[in-house]
């Protein structure tokens, strides 16, 4: 039996509540001023939660939420809503029409960004016209949830925001809906109906992997991998898994690595001398398991910074996903080993590419990923949960949830195609020749003519051949000296 609390949200779904945008806009906009009132709070609740995150992680995750917020919110066009409700009214077709599930059910939030991954889905459903509940499974003990929770329901009106704590199949909701579900399997997935429920469904143990190659600028690799991989406890789900490092540079990356570390620590071993409850009190994990492997070497055996070198090939920490302040690199020889070897064990999640434009299109037109960054890898991808499998990330947005996720077509037609007053025609009159659908002969498929640029490979045959012409014609001409040199001595 649905609770009185299902039922008023259910309520607000079938009457289409937020069928307004203004009202869609004043419920961010409340709920935008509602977290932004209570900033040092919810900042003081993750920081008790997760001792072992910077103060910079913890300042960041409210600012992208608030900043997500504000982005969506303002996104709400009334007035561009108000006439394409009426298109059909002035006679013109509304192709691009949509209409909401319904209702929104987001299950256990992803636990490393609680906040930003709850404002992630909420906003672009609320934006879309969906009532939501968020489903989590028991009562958690820590005190970001029931914080966040109790400030978002204090916002929202109360018919369109819930929380529950028990599985929900689809005869509890009575209504149509779309399921989010960022740890990877949804709670009430014993449902037949449930099963049946469309979901958007992100992976957390799918793998990211970094790829830095020969001509990559080392250092600004290492920031980036330092900063990704150490943020957040490590924890986030897009933090790389595994460094796959061109043997020619490992030993500067190594180098740079083992100096971006320890300046990215500093600021936390400051933190913890002013109170602060230090981060990462013990060993790593992973680091542990390779070296009872015997595959690894350890570079740096700091807790809240561990870099590890595994050796073999076979080695289960290069197939498992990590979630602590490790960072794990791995030898490779040319860039076609390293796309062989990066989806080894899967479809990657994302991979950043460090390398000149031209290897890194190779590597990442070849390499079996989702998404694919070169020379950079976006901080603010780590915040959020793992992008759903069936979508891309807006990296314009930082969310992996683009509004249109929670909307389904309902486009409308008031004039008729050409095609459409053609067949008419001709069915309505199946003798007359006058209006006949002639096939018609599709043109010669043109080539692409030969680019006057080289390509990278190109470049590497001309750049040997060059190579290998100066040194014959070097020999030659030498030879042709010394020959000269002689033949005038025994003259003389």
């Amino acid at each position: 039996m649905p609770s009185p609390q299902l039922s008023k949200v259910r309520a607000a779904a079938v009457d289409g509540r937020l069928a307004n945008p203004i009202y869609r806009q004043t419920q961010l906009k409340n709920l935008h001023d509602a977290l932004s009132r209570e900033t040092a709070r919810i900042e003081a609740a993750i920081s008790n939660d997760n001792p072992d995150y910077h103060s910079v992680d913890v300042r960041l995750e409210t600012r992208l939420a608030l900043r997500l917020l504000g982005e969506i919110s303002t996104a709400v066009n009334p007035e561009q809503a108000l006439k394409d409700e009426y298109s059909i009214a002035r006679g013109q077709d509304f192709a691009s029409g949509r209409q909401p599930y319904g209702v929104v059910i987001i299950e256990e939030p992803a636990p490393h960004a609680f906040l930003y991954s709850l404002v992630s889905a909420l906003a672009p459903a609320i934006a879309e016209g969906n009532t939501v509940i968020v489903q989590m499974k028991g009562n958690s003990l820590l005190q970001t949830p029931a914080l966040v929770f109790q400030i978002v329901a204090a916002a929202l009106d109360k018919d369109v925001f819930a929380v529950v704590h028990d599985e929900l199949d689809s005869e509890d909701i009575g209504h149509r809906h779309l399921r989010v579900v960022q740890n990877g399997s949804t709670l009430s997935s014993s449902s037949p109906t449930t099963s049946r429920t469309p979901t958007l469904s992100s992976d957390p143990s799918a793998r990211t992997v970094a790829i830095v190659e020969r001509d990559a600028d080392v250092q600004a690799a290492a920031d980036a991998l330092v900063a990704a991989r150490f943020s957040l406890g490590g924890r986030s789900p897009y933090a790389p898994d595994l460094v796959l490092v061109n043997e020619w540079v490992k030993r500067d990356l190594i180098i740079a690595l083992s100096a971006s570390s320890a300046r990215f620590t500093a600021d936390s071993i400051t933190a913890s001398k002013k109170g602060r409850k230090p981060a990462g009190s013990g060993k790593s994990s992973v680091a542990a398991k390779a070296v009872e492997e015997g595959s690894a070497t350890i570079i740096s055996s700091n807790p809240e910074a561990t870099i590890v070198d595994v050796s073999s090939r076979q080695s289960v920490v290069l197939r498992s996903k990590i979630s602590e302040p490790c960072l794990v690199l791995h030898s490779v020889t040319s860039m076609d080993d390293a796309i062989d070897t990066a989806p080894r064990h899967g479809t990657l999640a994302a991979t950043y590419v460090f390398s000149k434009p031209d290897p890194a299109k190779y590597i990442g037109q070849f390499v079996d990923t989702s998404i694919v960054f070169v020379n950079q890898i976006p901080l603010q991808i780590l915040f959020g949960p793992m992008t759903p499998a069936t979508t891309s990330y807006n990296v314009a947005l930082s969310t992996p949830y683009p509004t249109i996720l929670f909307s389904l077509p309902k486009p409308q037609h008031i004039v008729p195609t050409v095609l459409s007053k053609t067949i008419a025609s001709i069915m309505s009159n199946p003798h007359s020749t006058a209006v006949v659908l002639d096939p018609k002969a599709l043109p010669p498929v043109k080539r692409l003519k030969n680019r006057l640029a080289l390509g990278f490979f190109e470049q590497g045959i001309v750049t040997g051949g060059v190579i290998l012409l100066s040194v014959v014609l070097s020999c030659t001409g030498w030879v042709g000296w010394y020959a000269f040199r002689t033949a005038k001595a025994r003259l003389l």
